[in-house]
C-alpha cells in the first residue's frame, strides 16, 4: 500500500502493506453560474484528511504503523462537463520520522476529452 494525503502530494507519504484512508468534505452547496455560456458549478469547502499504514514485519528500526493527517480549505470550479480546476491548502497536523508537520498546496486541473454523455 501507497500512502498519500490529497492535500500534500509528494512530500508527505508513506508505505506499508495494508492500511486505511479517510476524507471529510464540508462546505456550502455548489453556486451554479455561466461562463463563456457553459454551465459552471463553484463549490468551497473544508476538509480533514487521515489515515494509517502498517507493516507486517518491519525491519529494525522501522516503525510497525504511521498515522498522517491533516486538515485546509479549498475550492474548486467546473466548467461544463469536461473541465474542472481544484485548489487545497492544507495543514498537516501529524509529523512523520524525518518530515515536519507544514503547509501545503495542491493545485489539480482535469480535462476530459470526448462527447459529453447524457
Amino acid at each position: 500500500m501507497f500512502f498519500s494525503q490529497p492535500t500534500t502530494k509528494g512530500a508527505r507519504c508513506d508505505n506499508g502493506d495494508h492500511g486505511w484512508i479517510t476524507t471529510l468534505e464540508f462546505g456550502p452547496r455548489p453556486s451554479n453560474l455561466t461562463l463563456h455560456g457553459r454551465q459552471s458549478r463553484w463549490r468551497m469547502y473544508m476538509f480533514s484528511d487521515a489515515g494509517q499504514s502498517f507493516i507486517a514485519n518491519p525491519l529494525p528500526g522501522e516503525s510497525r504503523d504511521e498515522f498522517l493527517a491533516s486538515t485546509g480549505v479549498g475550492c474548486q470550479l467546473s466548467v461544463g462537463h469536461n473541465l474542472t480546476f481544484r485548489f487545497d491548502y492544507g495543514h498537516t497536523l501529524t509529523d512523520v520520522p524525518l518530515q515536519r508537520a507544514d503547509d501545503r498546496v495542491h493545485v489539480g486541473l482535469i480535462w476530459l476529452f470526448g462527447p459529453e454523455l447524457d
